[in-house]
């Protein structure tokens, strides 16, 4: 749409922001344009987005909103972010974020949404086991609201409402290691289950001070 060449990739040690929060406008990244790679945003180790909305404009489902490419256990940060699977047509991206190994992610005020598959997803094969952490922020109409295969989710003040799965839904095969912590959280309205946790013997699950309710 705006003549990008797509993926934007950040490098570590980079933050890529707008000045939305002073300048009071609203900066779009629009996933649009033929032969579309597989994301319009890649972060590396230590790299930030900050202030922008991913928008879809005609990506589909084996797209995602944006990747995470991580050589070392540095952070990424994303803060007062919207990615936003939803395209022309009703074509909608795959995933909001899907973490693999190494990647350790610090999202806050992040909105995901319209993604078909999940808004999050974390899986690593083997240790280290990343890190997701998600502060604030809502995750809304996607197919399930987090997966979580082998990996550390921890939500702090999420809300998750109105997707057609689950809100949360972590090592449904049973062939994962998933470590879950849910704290001061909203699991509202999703279309199945609220929160699945299976072989949780395996692994570490914490929920503290969240409403499950209408799933």
């Amino acid at each position: 749409a705006g003549g990008e060449a797509f993926p934007l990739s950040v490098k570590g040690r980079v933050t890529l922001r707008s000045d939305a929060q002073t300048g009071g406008g609203t900066y779009r990244i629009v996933f649009d344009g033929e032969g579309l790679p597989t994301t319009p945003v890649v972060l590396h180790s230590g790299a930030a987005l900050a202030g922008f909305t991913v928008q879809n404009g005609s990506g589909g489902p084996a797209n995602d909103a944006l990747a995470l490419s991580c050589g070392t256990t540095d952070p990424v940060f994303l803060t007062s972010v919207v990615l936003d699977g939803l395209g022309t047509g009703g074509s909608r991206l795959g995933r909001g974020v899907a973490a693999g190994t190494q990647c350790m992610l610090v999202a806050q005020d992040v909105t995901v949404r319209n993604a078909s598959t999940a808004g999050y997803v974390v899986d690593a094969p083997a240790d280290p086991l990343p890190v997701v952490t998600i502060e604030r922020g809502a995750i809304s109409g996607c197919g399930d609201g987090a997966f979580v295969h082998s990996g550390r989710l921890a939500l702090q003040s999420v809300r998750i409402e109105g997707n057609a799965g689950m809100g949360v839904r972590a090592n449904d095969d049973l062939s994962g290691l998933p470590r879950v912590e849910i704290r001061d959280s909203k699991v509202v309205g999703n279309g199945d289950t609220g929160i699945s946790i299976s072989n949780a013997t395996l692994g570490e699950i914490r929920i503290t001070g969240t409403t499950s309710s209408g799933n």
